[in-house]
């Protein structure tokens, strides 16, 4: 909803109040239209400062134990300032017809009716607001999920083009695998290790939504096996995991993309190759997944405009995934190598416990 008629609603919304105030004084004969402003502008002017309140206490911290002690806490800050405001005009306009101001234009027992009608009237504002809040919500995540439908029927025509029948293609594999003979070890080992990984993306191409995090990282591994063999000591693997990361889960292929980028175009164009350090840590109510590497590094602007599909498939699939808010930060410099950070929140993680280097075989 846009601003503009967010507070058009929110004028309308004090009409009927406003009514309600004219034909009460108009029974006593006093200025009905004269007191009702008296009683609604410092009402609805106050109320705005609640709207903004509201904004900045989300309803998403109401789990929280300090919220509803601060609710009820500002509930009796709009009830005194509106009482105050109330008496204050009064007084000012009593002023203007009697030429002496005397402070205080109500009676004791009026005066807690006002203090009374102000808690209610917060409570009503603050209803309302977290009500549009909550609408705002679904709409932004039912918005998400169609956009996620979206890319995943993309995703899952553009593998229905390109992908050939498991069967044949893992019977293939054996050929070759028999056809090497184990004189070639090495083969042997690519062999499987290609076919490990063509499981893997078969098997989470449309039937899982998230994997786990030992999942994601025995996957990466086997990408990381194919490489070495082709690299060599070129290319030098640090693995720093809590183990009870390893049961965090995250979208399928998130970490081997940003694994691919930094050995592509960090570590593979540098004559002396580099390393590659993936950090897994628990942090609060979130994951934390780094990937670095001491390659040629890139400049951040360029990177951020460039058309390379990893890192944005990746960005886009957290934002679109069935995770709150999570962060994606890239940090590199020319010659200075390139890192990639997330953070994934997660609804229940394990108590952490001290980085340790989890090897292929914990892994898996």
């Amino acid at each position: 909803m846009g601003k503009r008629r967010f507070w058009y609603l929110y004028i309308a919304a004090w009409l009927p109040y406003a009514l309600s105030y004219y034909v009460l004084f108009r029974g006593y004969g006093t200025e009905p239209l004269v007191q009702t402003a008296y009683n609604i502008l410092p009402a609805m002017l106050a109320g705005v400062l609640v709207v903004r309140w509201c904004r900045f206490l989300h309803w998403k911290l109401h789990n929280r134990w300090w919220f509803y002690p601060a609710q009820l806490g500002s509930a009796l800050a709009y009830s005194l300032l509106w009482s105050v405001g109330v008496v204050m005009l009064g007084s000012i306009g009593n002023a203007m017809v009697t030429h002496h101001f005397t402070f205080g234009f109500f009676n004791g027992y009026a005066l807690q009716w006002q203090f009374f009608s102000g808690l209610m009237i917060y409570s009503n504002i603050v209803g309302v607001g977290y009500v549009f809040q909550t609408n705002a919500s679904l709409a932004i995540a039912e918005h998400r999920r169609e956009q996620a439908e979206a890319l995943q029927t993309a995703a899952q025509l553009s593998a229905l083009r390109a992908q050939l029948n498991p069967h044949f293609l893992f019977n293939t594999l054996n050929s070759i695998a028999a056809l090497a003979g184990p004189s070639q070890p090495q083969t042997l080992e690519a062999i499987s290790e290609l076919a490990a990984m063509l499981r893997y993306t078969l098997c989470h191409a449309d039937a899982k939504e998230e994997v786990t995090l030992r999942e994601e990282l025995s996957f990466t591994d086997r990408y990381l096996a194919l490489e070495q063999l082709r690299m060599g000591s070129r290319l030098r693997v640090i693995r720093e995991v809590q183990s009870e990361a390893l049961r965090c889960v995250l979208p399928p292929l998130t970490l081997q993309p940003l694994v691919e980028n930094a050995i592509r175009h960090g570590i593979a164009p540098k004559a002396t190759g580099g390393t590659l350090c993936m950090r897994a840590c628990i942090e609060g109510s979130d994951l934390l997944l780094s990937v670095e590497d001491d390659g040629i590094g890139a400049d951040l602007c360029e990177v951020q405009q460039a058309d390379g599909l990893g890192l944005s498939l990746v960005r886009k699939r957290l934002s679109l995934g069935c995770f709150d808010t999570p962060v994606f930060a890239l940090e590199t410099q020319p010659g200075k190598g390139f890192r990639v950070a997330i953070k994934i929140p997660q609804d229940s993680l394990p108590k952490p416990s001290v980085l340790k280097n989890v090897t292929l075989e914990e892994a898996r």
